[in-house]
């Protein structure tokens, strides 16, 4: 899965440049920072870098995040998470 969301941040960045093309840079969206973000966490573990393993796991927490997206994609979605609430 790492893989798949550092393929898409990197297919966005060639896309739409990374942070200073204008009104639609990839890090202009929120939701594009979040996966930045869990993006780079996620490919840290992968390195042997000396940090507190705690640390890592609770930044990993933020990949919940990736699935509300589709919340604001889909109206019918957003209703039945309204409505679940």
């Amino acid at each position: 899965m790492t893989g798949f969301f550092l393929f898409e941040c990197i297919v966005k960045v060639i896309v739409w440049g990374f942070a200073c093309n204008g009104e639609n840079s990839y890090l202009r969206s929120g939701w594009n920072v979040i996966d930045f973000f869990i993006a780079v966490s996620s490919s840290t573990a992968f390195l042997q870098l000396p940090t507190s393993y705690e640390f890592m796991k609770i930044i990993r927490l933020i990949r919940v995040l990736k699935p509300l997206r589709l919340v604001n994609r889909y109206p019918g979605i957003r209703i039945a998470v309204e409505s679940i609430i």
